[in-house]
């Protein structure tokens, strides 16, 4: 990407795209992820719209957002708007943890660890 200028912005209202208004499967987040990389790679930015849907999950934000965040690492921001997420305080914690997660694999490796804690006898 160096240092090319994304002045044009596409916006991707997440139900229309998916045809659906619940953004529930992990193939529906990767679906959204492509479609974002493939608006970038044409030298745009993106803004994923939430605001048209009436359930997400963990699973869809891992595998989107999550995702974008993790190829694009500083450039996230500058390249990946989201609204739509007013008023639903659950998306936007879950939209938080998939960052979180997706920036710092020190934290996976922290939450694998206890989870296997869990299960030693």
């Amino acid at each position: 990407m160096g240092n090319q200028v994304f002045n044009m912005v596409a916006r991707l209202d997440i139900a229309d795209f998916l045809g659906s208004p619940n953004a529930i499967l992990q193939k529906f987040g990767l679906m959204v992820y492509r479609e974002a990389h493939r608006i970038v790679a044409a030298g745009k930015s993106v803004e994923l719209y939430f605001g048209n849907l009436r359930n997400t999950t963990t699973g869809f934000f891992h595998a989107s957002v999550g995702n974008l965040a993790k190829d694009f690492g500083s450039k996230y921001e500058q390249l990946v708007t989201v609204t739509g997420l007013e008023g639903h305080n659950d998306w936007v914690e879950k939209y938080n943890d998939a960052i979180e997660l997706a920036t710092n694999p020190e934290m996976v490796k922290e939450i694998d660890k206890a989870i296997a804690e869990l299960f030693v006898s």
